[in-house]
């Protein structure tokens, strides 16, 4: 998946003023054990994580949830 789209998004929501407690989370082939959480505050995303391609299938959350996702791992 091309983080570009995900990238524009970010960089409009922060345009729109986004509230500082929202997260980004990106959740790459879920339930298998490729998973990857890749989890930040929405204001350090394209700083940390802009440009970054991800497997496909890829989930994206955005807001007070994403923040959440950091914890998520597939369990054996």
């Amino acid at each position: 998946m091309s983080s570009q789209p995900l990238d524009d998004l970010v960089g409009r929501l922060i345009g729109y003023g986004i509230a500082e407690d929202r997260w980004v989370a990106v959740i790459e082939q879920a339930t298998t054990p490729q998973q990857r959480v890749t989890a930040l505050p929405v204001r350090e995303y394209i700083a940390a994580a802009g440009g970054t391609q991800y497997a496909s299938p890829s989930l994206i959350i955005i807001g007070k949830a994403g923040g959440a996702s950091s914890g998520l791992r597939l369990e054996e």
